[in-house]
């Protein structure tokens, strides 16, 4: 009876304090706002390779591949916000080790990199400092940055596995989706860049005047448009999967005040959900994340 009781509390409790906001709810907006932008981003660069007029200004608001556009404005508050949620559940894994502490609070400095990285470019700045000729030109980066990321990483997750496993494993696929866009897509649309750049290049110095998409080197051609726009869309779904993930851990370890008799009386108790322990309280909830 009494773990009924608290059940129902911590429903309408929870309910009320997050607005009814699920997981799967915030994971559709999500997708929904990646939908909207995606779509935006590849109309104005279509347009702009038709040299329709007034495209620059689209290009310059709604490309995925400009800095100050509204994607870049969309990814870096996104990952900000997934730095302050993670932060919020370390705020209330009371009952965790020093270390595991001390892994979530890296993991929501992570998160925060990345927003600073994603409104910056610091990989592409500090990654300028490998010097790197060829296909991989414009992908050096990567060599930098994936070996510290992956090692960061392997040890956030190490530490937090013993107690959150689910966390963990949700982690490791979001980032997956995310370094499949950074990563993998990102250096395939280097090599492309490369090459249209080395055969226009040919082409001039044999006298030859470039016709076509080849008019268009680099970054202008539909190639790397299209490589662009599913690059940043899979490291924008890999951040809605974090989300799923850690919005699901906020709700299973956010303080509940859980009323439960205590008392001969009938007198009622506050309990913070987290420091409910059935192996020593009997009656009384978990949480388990």
């Amino acid at each position: 009876m009494q773990n009924e009781l608290a059940t129902d509390n911590l429903s309408l409790t929870r309910q009320f304090r997050t607005g009814n906001l699920r997981p799967s709810g915030l994971a559709v907006i999500l997708v929904s706002g990646i939908a909207v932008l995606t779509l935006l981003s590849l109309v104005s660069n279509i347009l702009a390779l038709r040299d329709i007029q007034h495209s620059e200004k689209l290009l310059a608001l709604f490309s995925v591949d400009e800095e100050e556009s509204l994607p870049t404005w969309w990814s870096t508050l996104t990952l900000a916000g997934l730095g302050l949620l993670t932060y919020g559940i370390t705020r209330h894994r009371k009952n965790d080790g020093k270390l595991q502490r001390i892994a979530w609070r890296l993991l929501a400095l992570g998160f925060v990199f990345l927003s600073m990285d994603e409104a910056c470019k610091l990989h592409e700045r500090i990654g300028g400092l490998v010097s790197l000729e060829g296909t991989l030109e414009h992908a050096r980066w990567i060599l930098l940055w994936l070996p510290l990321g992956a090692v960061a990483a392997a040890v956030i997750f190490w530490k937090l596995w013993s107690s959150s496993p689910r966390v963990v494993v949700g982690l490791i696929i979001g980032s997956v989706v995310f370094l499949g866009g950074a990563v993998g897509v990102e250096a395939v649309n280097g090599i492309n860049r490369a090459r249209a750049e080395k055969e226009t290049a040919r082409l001039v110095e044999v006298g030859d005047t470039p016709s076509g998409l080849l008019d268009r080197t680099g970054k202008q051609n539909m190639t790397y448009v299209v490589g662009t726009a599913i690059e940043e869309c899979l490291e924008m779904l890999g951040v809605v999967v974090w989300y799923g993930v850690l919005f699901g851990a906020y709700l299973r370890v956010k303080d509940v005040a859980v009323a439960l008799p205590t008392h001969a009386s009938g007198e009622q108790k506050s309990y913070p959900i987290q420091e409910l322990k059935p192996a020593q309280t009997p009656g009384r909830l978990s949480a388990t994340v």
